[in-house]
């Protein structure tokens, strides 16, 4: 199976109102969109059909965004959980009924390597069936302290994300005995597939700076100016076609970067060497020439006149 990638129209974006309408002809903007609102039916207790969702796809193009939204919509937080073994998953499981929250596995492709964790997966994910395990796990006795095993039962009622930077539509992409697993988990649940070609990325990208504030405050601890991500902005942009990809998590890394040092080019742009994978290639040219850039409202500019003058 070959995975088709979406492209976006070829638009001139110029202004702020030409951002802002990048999701009418972006189709990765649109997918996105059509995943967070399938994300919230999972999560609507009314809907009780919905049990899970599969999101799956080239990493860092919006599948976390997308469960971000879902999950501000219907007031929720989640529990999200990665990398763990069968009993960890279990814990997960279990803790994420005991607080009534979705239960969000993130890049999800170590536990498609076990049979015990598929196994777990698709008992969740049945819609007939009972969603609970049932096995023995070590127990302590309060008398003895010694632990003891006993058979147990753990809910797996729990709202359920996969999410997989595999393509859970192509069984290749799975060892061989974990492709009967993987086809009972698409049997249970049909996989969202988010990607999308390189400019489509990059306009995604670019739209969610401009218009959303993604670059404001790339993560907890870093705050970056508009001029900083105006610098970002070009930086990724020029350099579009020798990077690993043009995601948002891309664009994200080079604002970061830029405002580690932002007023000495030649230290960020030696940092970000080697984000260049492929440095052979040429620049980029936007579709117009038209460069993307942070635009300011009329109050955002009155705040930083007012802390200049301070």
């Amino acid at each position: 199976m070959t995975t088709m990638t979406k492209g976006a129209a070829r638009v001139v974006r110029k202004t702020l109102e030409d951002w802002e309408a990048a999701p009418l002809t972006n189709p990765l903007c649109d997918d996105i969109d059509d995943a967070a609102r399938k994300l919230g039916y999972v999560f609507d207790k009314t809907k009780t059909a919905e049990t899970a969702a599969i999101l799956c796809g080239q990493p860092g193009m919006g599948k976390s965004e997308a469960i971000r939204q879902a999950l501000s919509a219907a007031g929720l937080k989640g529990l999200f959980f990665k990398h763990g073994d069968q009993r960890q998953l279990l814990d997960a499981f279990e803790l994420a009924h005991r607080n009534r929250q979705p239960l969000i596995l993130e890049e999800s492709d170590n536990a498609l390597k076990s049979e015990g964790q598929a196994n777990i997966l698709k008992e969740a994910m049945d819609q007939a069936g009972r969603r609970v395990w049932i096995g023995k796990r070590g127990v302590e006795d309060p008398e003895t302290g010694k632990t003891v095993q006993q058979v147990v039962e753990i809910p797996l009622t729990a709202p359920l994300v996969l999410t997989s930077n595999k393509d859970l539509r192509d069984d290749r992409q799975f060892e061989p005995k974990m492709r009967p697993h993987v086809a009972a988990l698409r049997s249970r649940v049909a996989p969202l597939y988010i990607g999308a070609d390189r400019q489509t990325a990059w306009e995604y990208s670019c739209y969610l700076a401009v218009c959303k504030r993604m670059l404001h405050k790339p993560d907890e601890r870093t705050s970056v100016s508009p001029a900083v991500q105006d610098r970002a902005l070009a930086w990724f942009t020029t350099n579009l076609l020798r990077l690993e990809d043009g995601s948002p998590r891309t664009l994200k890394a080079v604002a970061k970067f830029i405002s580690y040092n932002p007023d000495d080019a030649r230290l960020w742009t030696k940092d970000m060497k080697a984000m260049l994978v492929n440095p052979d290639q040429p620049d980029f040219t936007p579709p117009g020439g038209v460069m993307p850039r942070i635009f300011l409202d009329r109050t955002a500019v009155a705040r930083m006149s007012l802390r200049r003058a301070a």
